[in-house]
């Protein structure tokens, strides 16, 4: 649930925000984030699960502003700390969500996004305790993981997941699975799904500058082989996991 008003108070006031004019949940986000506006700007209150989690976006969003990749940017309380009070605070970034359904223009501009978002990430150091996480989220993203369970659950699925192109996402990842095995691990986004992705609405419609992703949200760290720069965009994704 949304942080009561006290708890945003306490909040604003650890993390040096200003003076807090409203806390709201986040229209259309998740009932567990709460958007907290002050006099100093609007920032998004999140609950922490894993602080070492917290401690690597710290890191992550860092590089990726330093870059010219745009990240919300994390907030430190006045002691320095990541957290506090069980949450983190991240800035409030404008924008629309992606649709479920994007059109051309829009994917090819997610895709490009996340090209340029992978080969950033490419230059943070993976933390040790990320590379030996194992659990359903990390073995989804093995090539014969879905292989072998992938068609099973699709059988079992809801009656509109056709199964044709799950086979030939398939097919696409084997081809691809040799050349990915011989390629570095890094730190990847764990959850590049359209609700993660904001888009900026620029441009005209129809065309290729149209629906300019500006950011992904909600970083979820995990660790990958990703596919070079040069192969990113034949792909059709930054990053095939292997």
């Amino acid at each position: 649930m949304p942080v009561t008003d006290d708890v945003g108070r306490r909040l604003a006031g650890e993390f040096d925000l200003g003076t807090p004019l409203s806390v709201e949940p986040v229209t259309g986000g998740s009932e567990v984030v709460t958007k907290l506006t002050t006099s100093r700007g609007v920032f998004l209150l999140k609950p922490v699960y894993r602080r070492a989690d917290v401690e690597l976006y710290a890191t992550v969003e860092e590089h990726l502003n330093a870059v010219g990749v745009r990240q919300a940017r994390l907030f430190r309380t006045t002691g320095g700390e990541v957290t506090s009070s069980g949450y983190w605070v991240q800035e409030f970034l404008p924008g629309s969500v992606l649709p479920a359904w994007p059109t051309r223009a829009q994917a090819d501009a997610v895709l490009g996004h996340l090209a340029a978002y992978d080969r950033a990430l490419a230059g943070v150091d993976v933390p040790a305790e990320l590379r030996t996480r194992d659990h359903l989220w990390t073995r989804v993203v093995s090539p014969g993981w879905l292989a072998a369970h992938l068609p099973r659950l699709v059988e079992r699925g809801p009656g509109w997941l056709a199964p044709d192109p799950v086979a030939k996402a398939l097919e696409t990842v084997a081809g691809w699975a040799p050349a990915f095995e011989a390629s570095r691990r890094q730190v990847v986004h764990g959850d590049h799904g359209p609700d993660n992705v904001l888009d900026d609405g620029s441009g005209e419609a129809g065309t290729e500058r149209h629906g300019r992703a500006v950011v992904v949200l909600d970083f979820s760290p995990h660790t990958n082989r990703c596919c070079s720069a040069s192969r990113a965009r034949c792909t059709g994704s930054t990053c095939i996991p292997t």
